[in-house]
């Protein structure tokens, strides 16, 4: 009876560690993958809707002058496409979420480029807002 004991201890406690090793090697390195796709599909999105709003737009932002961080429109949307072309590619999404072995240090740097992406991306939509919300008052006076 007490080996029933010590046979079922044991295999408990295998078990427990399993799933302890389970969900720190396997589980959250998955979540972590997710996470960071979902992060490098909203800052490729919201890439491609600012270069579409700038284009839509191009004929009412041209007298705005400098108003992007210090460029103009067209300098603007240059920039936006050249991110666009060079690190919102497959290769980046398959070093990022991908089976292939990439060092930890290079995925955090590529973690930390698209917050900050997705950061100034955000600031030239809130201006693009901004401009357009002024222009559109300025026309309903």
């Amino acid at each position: 009876m007490s080996d029933y004991i010590v046979y079922f201890a044991i295999i408990a406690l295998a078990g427990i560690f399993y799933i302890a090793y389970y969900k720190k090697y396997v589980f959250e390195p998955k979540m972590q993958r997710l996470d960071l796709a979902k992060e490098f599909r909203y800052a490729r999105n919201l890439n491609t809707e600012l270069i579409s709003l700038l284009w839509l737009n191009a004929s009412t932002l041209e007298n705005a002058g400098r108003l992007f961080g210090g460029l103009t429109l067209e300098d603007t949307i240059n920039n936006l496409q050249t991110l666009r072309e060079e690190f919102y590619t497959t290769i980046t999404f398959k070093q990022l979420v991908g089976k292939q072995k990439t060092k930890r240090g290079h995925i955090d740097a590529l973690q930390a480029g698209i917050a900050q992406q997705i950061k100034m991306q955000q600031q030239v939509k809130e201006t693009f807002s901004n401009i357009i919300g002024h222009y559109n008052r300025l026309v309903a006076a």
